[in-house]
């Protein structure tokens, strides 16, 4: 029997995605970058921390390591995703940072005392080869700028890469919403060092652009806490990351039904042949999410 669990990362994908477009939204606002990302952060710290509430176990300070090490990674991830979503779109963007599946098939290989299972590693191919295809179709004339994105978002993929592996080493020895809480507010902790750079006040700030930011804000603390949360307390970081790297089709999906609502118009113009790429990417990676399954049930 597939195990309960694996729902949470594929739910989580969809999150991601609906922070993604809300933060773009909020993006609108020229000059507001900085605000945007230290806001957006404090309101996550804010929403995770809710869960001390229902904490009833004390952190493992000889773990300590394991949040701080995390939260580093998470920030420095979190620069990136915002930096990636300034530049570039939403439906090439998210299948880029699914990459992040095969980082953490290599980071657990190389640094955990954890073997992969091989059809994890053709799963992992699998989804890079299908988070690429997925994100084919660049708009004409913005090639210079599309690598700029492409590098940017695998380098937040490999920084949340390592963020789900010191989560999977040790983040259920600290305790689990300890790692969660305190993981969220290094991130906000690190926005700080954004104050200086401020163009204005926070209270400057619209009421639309709030309004993004909340709601972006909101989803992002959901996707973490599903994400992180099932990793933190089953492991198998990798196979999880393969699921959530579902997140590209998602991406593709949701740009296109809700374009007119987001004011979008990059499904239109990537034209027919992106989209019988990005249709076999999506089928690619629906390959690796059987592959995953298949591997649990003979482990079960």
């Amino acid at each position: 029997m597939i195990d309960y669990y694996y729902i949470f990362p594929l739910a989580s994908a969809i999150f991601f995605v609906l922070a993604s477009l809300c933060w773009k939204k909020a993006l609108e606002d020229e000059g507001a970058f900085t605000r945007i990302f230290f806001l957006s952060n404090l309101i996550m710290a804010c929403c995770v921390s809710s869960l001390l509430f229902f904490n009833e176990e004390m952190p493992d300070w000889d773990y300590v390591h394991i949040p701080l090490s995390s939260g580093v990674f998470a920030f420095l991830g979190s620069v990136m995703a915002f930096l990636a979503l300034r530049y570039g779109d939403v439906s090439v963007i998210t299948p880029l940072m699914g990459s992040k599946a095969i980082f953490v098939a290599i980071l657990v290989f190389l640094f955990l005392d954890e073997a992969v299972p091989g059809m994890w590693w053709m799963a992992a191919i699998l989804a890079a080869l299908a988070v690429w295809l997925l994100g084919q179709g660049h708009l004409p004339g913005r090639r210079q700028r599309s690598a700029l994105t492409a590098t940017i978002s695998l380098l937040s993929a490999l920084f949340f890469a390592f963020c789900d592996m010191f989560a999977q080493q040790g983040a259920a020895n600290f305790g689990t919403i300890p790692y969660l809480v305190m993981n969220s507010f290094m991130i906000a902790a690190g926005s700080v060092v954004v104050v200086p750079l401020f163009r204005a006040p926070l209270t400057a700030l619209s009421r639309k652009t709030l309004l993004w930011t909340t709601l972006a804000s909101f989803f992002s603390s959901i996707q973490y806490l599903l994400l992180y949360g099932v990793i933190s307390e089953f492991g198998r970081a990798t196979a999880m990351n393969i699921l959530y790297s579902s997140r590209g089709v998602w991406s593709v999906v949701l740009v296109w039904l809700l374009s007119s609502c987001f004011g979008y118009q990059e499904g239109k113009k990537a034209g027919p042949q992106a989209m019988r790429k990005r249709l076999l990417g999506a089928f690619l990676l629906l390959v690796a999410i059987i592959l995953v399954l298949i591997e649990d049930l003979g482990t079960a």
